[in-house]
């Protein structure tokens, strides 16, 4: 998955990173828009059921033990889930819009209205 420019910027401003991205691609649900993009986000009732989930998974990476050659990419992991726990908490869920054409994020934020569909 890569990233616009406008979306890397957007990822700093709103603390969305790439690795949450990727989270969220796995477990949310993808939306299909004009133009051949797609918004991928959760349910607010999906959200606790991930939630609960996703606090299982920091709790297995808490009782690992990584070697020293991993220890960056398991602490940046780490700090992606736990984020990503508090996004989905808050009233407003995040967002990515991709271009489904090119597997391109072209920008990501919270959700502040409901999402309408088809």
């Amino acid at each position: 998955m890569n990233l616009t420019h406008h979306a890397e910027l957007r990822g700093a401003q709103r603390a969305i990173s790439k690795d949450e991205m990727l989270i969220l691609l796995g477990i949310g649900m993808e939306v299909e828009q004009k133009g051949g993009t797609s918004i991928i986000t959760l349910a607010k009732d999906e959200a606790g059921k991930w939630i609960a989930e996703l606090k299982v998974v920091l709790n297995v990476l808490n009782v690992m033990q990584p070697d020293k050659c991993f220890k960056a990419s398991y602490r940046r992991k780490f700090k992606a889930v736990k984020r990503l726990i508090s996004h989905l908490q808050s009233e407003h869920l995040p967002y990515f819009v991709i271009n489904q054409e090119n597997n391109t994020v072209i920008t990501c934020g919270h959700m502040s209205a409901r999402l309408k569909r088809k």
